[in-house]
């Protein structure tokens, strides 16, 4: 290296420095940072109920949904809204011993129940005997 070179490296170094201070004073200017929320610090210990909403299709002897899997957290409300051609009867199986919506032919039925216990479960229609949904509540 030469004298020359050598001489204005500490120069640099400092234009350098004092330009990165510069820049990270900039970035710490007047716009505030938002403070952590309560809830997305204790979100794993905490749930804020939510509404699901299911909606069931009968035609023809053919459900829809069908099988679905759908994870729930303990304390939801599960809506059912149920549009058939034919009489039958909704069923979720829960661990308190269920909950039954009774379907008229061309009238539109509704229910809501809440997952109020941790487990595996079932909404199924009786008359066809097909499972609609099983829900894993956490």
């Amino acid at each position: 290296m030469t004298a020359r070179l050598a001489s204005r490296l500490p120069t640099v170094g400092a234009a350098v420095t004092a330009l990165l201070l510069t820049l990270l004073a900039g970035c710490t200017g007047d716009t505030p940072v938002p403070a952590a929320s309560p809830t997305a610090a204790g979100a794993s210990s905490s749930h804020v109920a939510r509404n699901l909403n299911i909606d069931i299709t009968i035609r023809a002897g053919d459900v829809s949904p069908s099988g679905h899997k759908l994870d729930v957290i303990r304390g939801d409300t599960i809506e059912l809204e149920i549009d058939s051609d034919q009489d039958d009867t909704i069923h979720a199986h829960t661990a308190d011993g269920g909950y039954t919506v009774k379907v008229h032919a061309g009238q539109l039925a509704r229910g809501q129940f809440t997952a109020s216990d941790t487990g595996s479960f079932q909404i199924e229609s009786h008359k066809l005997d097909k499972i609609i949904v099983i829900f894993n509540v956490r």
